[in-house]
């Protein structure tokens, strides 16, 4: 776990009423924790998007495409065999 540094917000006062009712009534732990949560989910969706942001390049990426189609040809033979297998075993 890294060093906690201590910050200071601003926010309009409905919302922090809205937060300070979840933690009167124990649905959240502390609004820092509260706060820690939000944006450790925020910020693991913004990651999330980057990523699929750089994979969606490699769809206009004549490299990745022709190294893509080669790979997916060399394994096309084991593929078709691992397949086979697989539904011998479910009848």
């Amino acid at each position: 776990e890294s060093a906690l540094i201590e910050i200071a917000i601003t926010l309009p006062a409905d919302m922090l009423h809205r937060l300070q009712n979840l933690v009167d009534v124990g649905i959240v732990n502390s609004q820092n924790a509260f706060f820690a949560a939000a944006i450790e989910q925020y910020l693991a969706k913004l990651e999330s998007e980057e990523i699929d942001s750089q994979f969606a390049t490699l769809a206009d990426d004549e490299i990745y495409q022709t190294m893509i189609v080669s790979l997916e040809t060399e394994f096309a033979i084991s593929d078709w065999e691992t397949l086979n297998i697989e539904l011998t075993y479910d009848k």
